[in-house]
């Protein structure tokens, strides 16, 4: 790599609504199938990436979506394909915390599940978790038919549940406004992390506002990047319910929506004993099919 030849720009054309001189950093560049794939960031609108094709040594973007929508805190991802010809993607999700705080503490954000990468029919990456998260499972355990009435909430008990570390999937669907799961529960009903659907708006999200010390994290931030709402759209179709897998690792959440179509992750800080999981519903009625639990090992017991 001593001699280059100079091809001229990368991208071939702007795609709409996003300037052609917009932040690519931390680029990652690879084939999906037919199509070719560009994985980023950008300091000022957050990760993202392009779907399009490679032709006369340029990049012709087809496609753009964003994969983190409120702040950066799902940052720099990067990817690789593995020995089964797999896409495999981590990023480094970011705690938000200042120096002060951050520097004491010893760490700094964490690294998020390998996201398995395909391309959906139209043209949208899906990422879904890979398949060997599967075999950290135990204890699995499972409801089914779980009714939650309008403007409420109904517990659904675990014993299992020692600490905030394992798999949820939930089945769930009704007339509600808005619809989902609330992790991370404490038992006077003053701590939650809030996981719904927004019917009204089409939108996926993560509400993180009493989520234990998040309340006062803003205290810990020096540029108040951090914003208590993460929410990506996804419209779900008239006869369509939501299908939720849900992974709580102590301070962090991921989401996985409808077979990969969207994933959100953000950092929690749930108070010691903010355990609760709870269905809930805004607006009309909702019921989940199913609901299944799995405690989850550690991949590293040291």
């Amino acid at each position: 790599l001593k001699t280059w030849t100079k091809c001229g720009p990368f991208l071939a054309h702007a795609y709409k609504d996003i300037d052609i001189f917009e932040d690519i950093s931390c680029p990652d560049f690879f084939p999906v199938g037919k199509k070719w794939v560009m994985v980023c960031i950008s300091h000022r609108l957050g990760a993202r990436y392009y779907v399009g094709t490679w032709k006369n040594e340029q990049f012709y973007p087809e496609y753009h979506e964003m994969m983190s929508y409120n702040d950066n805190q799902f940052f720099a991802p990067e990817s690789h394909t593995d020995d089964k010809g797999r896409r495999i993607l981590f990023a480094w999700v970011i705690d938000s915390r200042n120096d002060v705080a951050r520097i004491p503490s010893g760490w700094s954000g964490m690294m998020s599940l390998p996201r398995e990468m395909k391309l959906g029919a139209d043209k949208r990456l899906l990422m879904l978790p890979v398949d060997e998260l599967k075999t950290l499972r135990y204890n699995g355990l499972k409801k089914a038919d779980v009714s939650v009435a309008t403007k409420g909430e109904t517990p659904v008990a675990f014993d299992a549940v020692m600490d905030n570390v394992y798999e949820l999937e939930v089945d769930m669907s009704g007339t509600a406004k808005a619809f989902g799961v609330k992790v991370c529960c404490s038992k006077d009903g003053r701590e939650e992390t809030v996981i719904g659907y927004d019917a009204t708006e089409g939108k996926l999200f993560i509400d993180t506002s009493r989520t234990g010390k998040n309340q006062i994290l803003g205290k810990m931030i020096a540029d108040n990047s951090r914003k208590s709402v993460e929410a990506a759209p996804m419209k779900l179709g008239k006869k369509e319910s939501l299908k939720l897998r849900i992974f709580v690792d102590r301070c962090m959440v991921e989401v996985f929506a409808n077979n990969g179509r969207q994933a959100l992750s953000r950092v929690v800080l749930p108070a010691s004993g903010s355990t609760g999981i709870k269905l809930f519903a805004k607006g009309g009625r909702a019921k989940a099919s199913v609901v299944r639990l799995w405690d989850i090992m550690p991949t590293n017991a040291h």
